[in-house]
């Protein structure tokens, strides 16, 4: 946000917000690029922080008439999927998502009512996954053996 012309408003979940210093700092700890070369500096980072808006799940947002609602997408801590609306048209529109309850994690929620247009990340679309409790027993049985 610091090193573009973007003077829009950002918007991230409470979780997302809590954890947003700490993943782009790490990244600024361990990668191996020049100050230079740096998408962003620490000074960045910290400046960008205030202009983020934390909003809650089921919160609708109007923005110049552009509806918005984050819902849980399940995916990983404060991930969201947000149901968009323009001129009558809803729009749902999500990065990955995880319909699997989890231990630490719920399910992604689907919005009531009507979707026109779902735009979504198919990276693993065709793929079937590990079942929770085998991932879970292979894990645990893993640690275990180590000690």
């Amino acid at each position: 946000m610091e090193r573009t012309t973007f003077k829009g408003r950002v918007f991230m979940t409470h979780p997302t917000k809590a954890i947003y210093k700490w993943l782009l700092s790490d990244y600024l700890r361990v990668s191996n690029i020049g100050d230079e070369d740096q998408l962003y500096s620490e000074e960045d980072l910290l400046n960008s922080f205030q202009r983020i808006e934390a909003i809650d799940y089921h919160q609708q947002v109007e923005v110049e008439g552009i509806k918005f609602t984050g819902y849980n997408a399940g995916h990983v801590l404060g991930a969201a999927m947000f149901l968009i609306e323009i001129a009558g048209v809803k729009i749902l529109y999500t990065g990955d998502y995880s319909r699997e309850e989890d231990r630490h994690l719920m399910a992604a929620e689907k919005p009531d009512g009507t979707v026109d247009v779902l735009i979504t990340e198919s990276t693993y679309g065709v793929q079937s996954h590990e079942p929770r409790l085998a991932k879970e027993t292979r894990f645990t049985c893993m640690f275990c053996q180590k000690r």
